[in-house]
């Protein structure tokens, strides 16, 4: 049993693909992500996000991450580049750093956790969002 992982990108952004694989790889050990699962990242420009919001949530805008649980052995996360680039500079904290907890963000969704309508767990989210980037980013 395995992580089958597929890291795709669509922006001519240069994307650490090892980087992302190394992180992921860590974060397994810290949260309940199931060891035999096929999970997907794609990297995305505004207008593909657009589209998806716009399919999947009603909304007209881009947004920075979006999960997608399948089933219980796979699903995706889709990371918009541009507004996580102009996120990154406007907390100003370097690009990779924001790309990978926005990326650990979307892996606590595809294991259940949802920041939606509960204080408690959205704060339990942030916390160990913050873990898994001072534990996992190198």
């Amino acid at each position: 049993m395995a992580l089958h992982l597929a890291i795709r990108t669509t922006t001519k952004t240069p994307i650490s693909k090892v980087q992302i694989k190394r992180f992921i790889r860590c974060t397994q050990k810290l949260v309940a992500f199931p060891t035999d699962y096929d999970l997907s990242v794609v990297c995305v420009g505004e207008t593909a996000m657009r589209n998806l919001q716009r399919r999947y949530r009603n909304k007209l805008t881009a947004t920075n991450v979006l999960s997608f649980p399948y089933d219980e052995t796979s699903g995706e996360v889709v990371l918009c580049i541009p507004v996580i680039q102009r996120q990154a500079k406007a907390k100003q904290v370097k690009f990779p750093a924001e790309l990978l907890y926005l990326l650990s963000h979307g892996l606590l969704h595809l294991v259940g956790f949802d920041h939606v309508g509960s204080n408690q767990q959205a704060e339990r989210m942030e916390r160990l969002e913050q873990r898994m980037l001072q534990q996992c980013y190198r």
